[in-house]
């Protein structure tokens, strides 16, 4: 089941991204997401119970560019969050 969470008051996003690519992998699922310049990233995300499909807005939270990030949510369905 998946669970929607509200945004957190700590919690700033760095980027939006679109789901470019979806493909189911073991325990999980390898998802491409572009951003407005045409950079791309592929994760790889465990299932959740949150499906990712191609076309999905994907929120990057955490710090400056270059840094790790500290959360995803794709169509508001929290993916993960470092703890901290």
């Amino acid at each position: 089941m998946h669970q929607t969470m509200t945004q957190q008051p700590y919690d700033q996003i760095v980027e939006q991204r679109k789901v470019t690519d979806v493909s189911r992998a073991e325990d999980g699922w390898s998802v491409e997401f572009e951003d407005r310049r045409g950079v791309r990233l592929t994760y790889w995300i465990a299932d959740s119970g949150c499906v990712p499909h191609i076309g999905d807005s994907a929120d990057f939270y955490g710090g400056a560019a270059g840094q790790p990030i500290s959360g995803l949510d794709i169509n508001g369905c929290r993916i993960f969050r470092a703890e901290g």
